[in-house]
């Protein structure tokens, strides 16, 4: 995202689209404070280098619990999955 931050006119952050589905907590957006941050996805359906598997988080529980400590907003989001809003840190 550094690479494409124009100061004044355009400002970019670090992050990716968590893409769960509803029943394990829905979509998320999250953004990182700094870049090189681990990307934790929902599953590796769609992808076949599986290097990164042991990474992944399959509800937004197991998504949160990877992410205390580390300096992160996440929110729900609507897509083309509705995140489910009781799933949430809190």
């Amino acid at each position: 995202s550094k690479q494409f931050l124009d100061e004044g006119h355009l400002v970019t952050f670090p992050g990716y689209e968590w893409s769960g589905n509803t029943g394990l907590g829905g979509d998320r957006n999250v953004l990182f404070f700094h870049e090189g941050e681990t990307i934790r996805r929902s599953s590796h359906a769609l992808v076949s280098d599986l290097t990164d598997i042991d990474t992944d988080c399959n509800s937004s529980d197991a998504l949160f619990q990877s992410l205390k400590g580390s300096e992160t907003v996440v929110f729900a989001h609507v897509g083309g999955r509705y995140a489910d809003i009781q799933s949430h840190e809190g």
